[in-house]
């Protein structure tokens, strides 16, 4: 009769409260590991921070009152910049449930017949709860999604140093050759991992989540977010570039930009029966790919240089293809010797990732520029080169 010590009147009330609880204990881990990186930043800076020896030799500072002002322009549009894509998942659950729910009234047999037996029969009996489940499976592709950029977004930040130099000095080589090394580590990256969530959305959607009715929709979900995964990469470094150059409001712009598309697409799309939450892997994929495409015509502007987009995109597009076919191929022959399974995947994105390597060694892909826009891409470069001495290579 008790929940964690609740009283509960029913086994219903005792499971709604179990869920209640397991969602708080989520929101309670995520808090927890925050203040934990709070603190370890706290402690870090003590040790390795500013002295007060380096304090008492330090020039006289400006007031306060002048400092405060550079620091509200400069840092108030960088956070509107950061919030601004938080609002994509606002706009998704505003606009999806409602314009899916009349989508279900408008032609409840176009749309249920796309997902014959990967809706549960309680959802099919309460036709009212089922914009609610296909929400849920597209916020479960949506965390597949987020992964691609999570790992990206770090390249812009470490190669603001450069690009402010460069960029401060008039030195147009340098910033060319810069912004090129940070889009071609960030297409490194990127392209294989969205390639690979979008030819492989199927069995990656089994391998994280199992075998349930919702992983099919899932699946269809994420065929478009993988190539949108590949634009929402790119947004992060180029947004930083931006910054580096002065220019700390333009993503701000550009960003809300691609968010108003956004909203108009997924009204639009949800309320199409043969596209319900498809439609809001569409307007994400389009909201990213016009953000990226705008900030780096305003990068080619401001900097007054040309920036080689084509052979910077070249190599890593012809590896990232070579990757998927690989996969693809991998996982069909798997599936066509044994019963496919949650860890069909695995054999598929080992072999893929091994190809995708194998061709860019081969072509030449990377460079020492690459390797330095990496986050610690100085330190990683000096014991390459200490190894290769080593070894002969």
């Amino acid at each position: 009769g008790t929940v964690f010590g609740c009283t509960v009147k029913s086994e219903a009330d005792g499971c709604q409260l179990v869920c209640a609880l397991g969602a708080a204990a989520a929101i309670l881990g995520v808090t927890l590991g925050a203040v934990l990186g709070l603190l370890t930043l706290v402690f870090q800076s003590r040790r390795d921070g500013v002295t007060k020896a380096m304090l008492q030799r330090a020039p006289k500072p400006k007031s306060k009152r002048i400092w405060a002002g550079k620091l509200l322009r400069t840092a108030l549009p960088i956070s509107l910049g950061a919030v601004a894509m938080s609002f994509s998942g606002l706009i998704d659950a505003s606009f999806l449930q409602t314009r899916v729910a009349y989508a279900v009234q408008t032609d409840p047999a176009a749309l249920l017949s796309m997902y014959a037996g990967a809706i549960p029969k309680g959802n099919l009996a309460a036709p009212e709860t089922v914009p609610n489940y296909l929400f849920g499976c597209y916020n479960m592709a949506l965390t597949l999604f987020l992964l691609v950029p999570s790992v990206t977004q770090s390249f812009g930040v470490s190669a603001l140093p450069s690009v402010t130099r460069a960029f401060q000095t008039g030195d147009s080589q340098k910033l060319k050759r810069t912004v090129e090394a940070v889009l071609r580590i960030t297409f490194l990256t990127a392209l294989p991992m969205g390639v690979g969530l979008s030819v492989l959305a199927q069995p990656a959607a089994l391998l994280i989540y199992g075998a349930r009715p919702g992983t099919v929709i899932v699946g269809r979900v994420l065929t478009t977010l993988g190539a949108a995964s590949v634009f929402a990469a790119l947004c992060g470094p180029l947004n930083s570039i931006l910054q580096a150059m002065g220019h700390v409001e333009l993503p701000v712009v550009l960003t809300l930009t691609g968010l108003f598309v956004k909203a108009v697409l997924d009204y639009t799309l949800a309320a199409v029966p043969s596209v319900n939450v498809l439609g809001g892997a569409v307007g994400t994929l389009v909201c990213y790919a016009l953000a990226s495409v705008l900030a780096f015509i305003a990068i080619r502007r401001i900097a007054g240089v040309k920036i080689d987009f084509f052979s910077t995109f070249k190599k890593p597009f012809l590896a990232s293809v070579c990757c998927g076919v690989a996969a693809l191929l991998t996982h069909k022959a798997w599936c066509a010797v044994l019963p496919e399974s949650r860890f069909s995947a695995l054999p598929a994105v080992f072999l893929g990732a091994l190809i995708y390597v194998v061709f860019l060694l081969i072509a030449r892909g990377i460079c020492e520029e690459d390797i330095k826009a990496l986050p610690n891409g100085e330190k990683i470069t000096k014991r390459l080169e200490k190894y290769l001495q080593k070894t002969g290579g």
